[in-house]
């Protein structure tokens, strides 16, 4: 029981920086909502959804946002900085 609660702590730390770091790309770069979503095909409200955290990314979402701000999906996941 100790371990699950382990590891779902970090589970959530992961979750919490990949949200982070989306709310990030998405809020305080150069693109606004509207371009992000014509160049991911991901709608401004899931996007929205994404940087509130109140939602997470699908990993086909992942790669297309990795490939619109030039990062790698390990970074937007964050799993590397």
């Amino acid at each position: 029981c100790y371990n699950i609660k382990k590891e779902v702590k970090v589970m959530e730390a992961k979750l919490q920086k990949a949200t982070e770091r989306l709310r990030y790309l998405i809020e305080d770069g150069e693109l606004t909502l509207q371009e992000i979503s014509q160049r991911t095909g991901i709608s401004q409200y899931r996007l929205r959804r994404f940087a509130q955290g109140i939602s997470q990314p699908r990993l086909r979402d992942v790669v297309q946002l990795a490939d619109c701000f030039q990062v790698r999906c390990d970074y937007i996941i964050g799993l590397s900085d």
